[in-house]
């Protein structure tokens, strides 16, 4: 009877501790989907996942290299794209080099 009480008790804890994670889950599942239901929930995460950005704004990505010397460094530091005049494929192949 005492093993049967101290697994039942051993079996609570683990259930109370899984239900926590998943209700710290929940909230922050919904933390997300409130951030994305706005304009700016979206634009953001574009920005971020995808580095979109709107007409007339340029893209700069720096890189960095400890190896490389300084003008090496210097050359590859620094590439941008203008959306201004390109679409999302032409800045891919520049970005390509073709």
């Amino acid at each position: 009877m005492l093993d049967k009480s101290s697994a039942s008790a051993l079996k609570l804890s683990q259930v109370q501790t899984e239900l926590d994670k998943l209700k710290s889950r929940e909230e922050s599942l919904s933390s997300q989907i409130s951030r994305l239901s706005t304009e700016q929930g979206i634009e953001a995460e574009l920005r971020t996942k995808f580095h979109a950005v709107k007409d007339g704004e340029s893209v700069v990505v720096i890189l960095e290299s400890p190896q490389a010397s300084s003008s090496s460094a210097q050359s590859a530091a620094v590439v941008a794209a203008s959306a201004t005049k390109m679409g999302w494929w032409q800045r891919v192949l520049r970005a390509i080099g073709l």
